[in-house]
């Protein structure tokens, strides 16, 4: 039995961000780790509401079907004939917006491709609503540790109004190093944080992911972090 179950160091915060400088860099098994070393953490994500949003400009698809791919490494960017922009639905604004744009309209289409599209593009330049992802995430988790003893983990801090709001909501920001990971499929949003933006730079070595997680305890054990 793991003899840190349930232990919490007294000063991990309620609210830590984790950024990366792109996608596979060990943000969600670094989170995974934290839960498994019996620490009270929940995930929080920007990127939930958005998701649910992409899902629904899809009529008759089973959800749990978009979420596998979302969630797989490889096919979230793999393109598929029924993520094209004429399976999109019909009158919708995405739609519409989409349509205005003159692309293939038949073409396959990943679902990265579309969470770029609906989420940056379409939602927060097209339609003007910068803090819109930003609003339901960071409710999100204000009312998760409002309301437990959890501390949210944030693992999809992308932007610089989502960094600032952890900030301003006393949070950690984390930036994981990892030199090992050559993932040239990000998006737009990826890397427009640096390290040096954040409370604490740790190295996610290639091999030993609990590294990171040891790191980021110890570095808790030794007092409470300025800002």
């Amino acid at each position: 039995m793991n003899n840190q179950a349930n232990m919490k160091p007294a000063c991990l915060p309620k609210l830590v961000g984790l950024v990366a400088s792109a996608p596979g860099a060990g943000k969600d098994t670094f989170f995974s780790n934290l839960k498994a070393k019996g620490l009270p953490v929940e995930n929080i994500k920007f990127a939930t509401k958005l998701e649910q949003e992409v899902y629904q400009q899809f009529q008759g698809m089973n959800p749990r079907d978009l979420d596998w791919i979302r969630n797989d490494p490889v096919a979230k960017d793999q393109p598929f004939h029924f993520l094209s922009i004429d399976n999109t639905k019909e009158g919708s604004g995405y739609h519409c917006w989409l349509l205005g744009r003159t692309l293939g309209m038949d073409d396959p289409r990943s679902v990265r491709w579309h969470l770029i599209q609906y989420g940056t593009n379409y939602v927060r330049k097209y339609l003007g609503k910068d803090y819109y992802w930003l609003d339901h995430g960071m409710k999100a988790a204000d009312q998760l540790t409002h309301t437990t003893d959890q501390t949210a983990v944030i693992t999809d801090v992308r932007f610089q109004n989502e960094a600032q709001a952890i900030r301003e909501a006393g949070g950690l920001l984390v930036f994981l190093e990892s030199p090992w990971n050559t993932n040239a499929n990000g998006g737009i949003a990826d890397g427009l944080i640096k390290p040096e933006e954040c409370h604490l730079r740790i190295l996610n070595e290639h091999g030993n992911p609990m590294g990171a997680v040891d790191n980021f305890l110890n570095f808790l054990e030794k007092g409470p972090y300025n800002d």
